[in-house]
């Protein structure tokens, strides 16, 4: 049935619909006719699906602050409310738009969430203690991607970069080879322990004293060195717990992997932790290191999110940039951390994290003071 204007009864229906919602414009073929001619896409039926999904990413948000939650699968990971809360924001923004009062509350709700969350996370931590500026390290982590990467990029990235001790994850056997042939001069000491998935590198301008490969639980090895900096033993922790621990939080094998790196260097030598954790600051992982004492260098210096995985097109060629920080710089308090930047793209799916780490000048001098004092017979 057509009207004396040629319109069908569906374009009368859209046209009433629209009027009714202020639009002030006609409905043909998906498109909205303004008032003044300009086609814009048509907004009918999208604010409904925006609200509906607002809301399930909210509802499941509120199952993070749940003690025990239902779904620990959803809410385990990465702390369910570390990525549905800020998806959530720009879509009950949008419902917002729609003028609607649900849009509205949807949107307040989600902003209140975001604070909520991030709240604590949001500013940096002061440098309280002078530090000896003469022993600066710059140190970086990278999970390599295994066959993931291109060879060649991860090289020129580590040329450029010329840090002071700098760990790997997943690298592969022709990773090793090309670090053996273009990198002696950058870094003069390596270690490396597997390979492939399983693959660990530690790469250093210091001398390595020891290297050992560390399992616990029977998934992904870790890599414990002992490093001569200017006379002083440093330990470092290269880690890379299983990714059950990003799907089963701490019901996962890989968390009692952390809980073990956490004991290992809360022994109160002077030791950083670095690798790809597959959790975030929201985790049961993160607070296990953080309760053991150990300092987040990323969010010392710049207490913001510096999401470093995944890269677009690169996790199973998916295009989702980057979203959750799950590498770290964890250390001791003998340290502090003056810089902490995510680094560029180095063709792996993982961006790497750089810091510059500054010894503390009253751990320095009881470093010295413990060294010179006599043994006992």
């Amino acid at each position: 049935m057509r009207s004396q204007r040629g319109d069908s009864a569906f374009e009368l229906g859209l046209r009433a619909r629209d009027e009714g919602t202020g639009f002030g414009g006609v409905v043909r073929n998906s498109e909205v006719i303004g008032s003044a001619g300009v086609v814009t896409p048509n907004a009918i039926g999208l604010i409904p699906c925006l609200t509906m999904v607002t809301t399930a990413l909210l509802l499941l948000a509120l199952l993070a602050w749940i003690p025990r939650p239902p779904l620990p699968a959803l809410t385990g990971p990465y702390q369910v409310r570390h990525l549905l809360v800020p998806l959530a924001l720009p879509l009950g923004m949008l419902a917002l738009a729609s003028g609607s009062l649900f849009g509205t509350t949807l949107a307040a709700g989600a902003l209140l969430g975001w604070i909520g969350t991030f709240a604590e996370r949001l500013t940096p931590e002061p440098i309280a203690d002078p530090v000896d500026a003469s022993g600066d390290m710059r140190i970086a982590t990278l999970n390599a991607g295994d066959h993931r990467s291109k060879v060649s990029r991860i090289v020129a990235y580590l040329q450029q970069l010329n840090a002071d001790v700098v760990c790997l994850q997943e690298v592969s056997a022709e990773h090793l080879a090309a670090f053996d042939e273009d990198l002696v001069d950058e870094y003069p000491y390596r270690a490396y322990q597997g390979k492939g998935l399983d693959g660990l590198a530690l790469l250093s301008k210091f001398p390595i004293r020891s290297a050992e490969k560390l399992r616990w639980t029977g998934q992904l090895a870790h890599q414990f060195a002992k490093l001569n900096v200017d006379g002083r033993t440093l330990n470092v922790i290269n880690a890379h717990p299983f990714a059950s621990i990003a799907a089963l939080g701490d019901k996962s094998p890989a968390a009692e992997d952390v809980r073990q790196i956490a004991a290992l260097a809360s022994q109160g030598e002077p030791t950083l932790v670095m690798g790809d954790f597959n959790s975030t600051d929201q985790t049961h992982a993160y607070h296990a290191l953080e309760s053991a004492g150990l300092n987040d260098a990323f969010r010392h210096v710049q207490g913001t999110f510096g999401p470093t995985f995944p890269v677009a097109w690169r996790f199973y060629r998916l295009p989702v940039p980057p979203l959750v920080r799950i590498d770290f710089h964890w250390y001791t308090d003998h340290f502090v951390a003056t810089e902490s930047r995510v680094g560029p793209d180095a063709s792996s799916d993982h961006l790497p994290l750089e810091s510059t780490i500054a010894w503390r000048r009253e751990a320095v001098e009881e470093l010295e003071q413990a060294a010179s004092a006599p043994t006992a017979a």
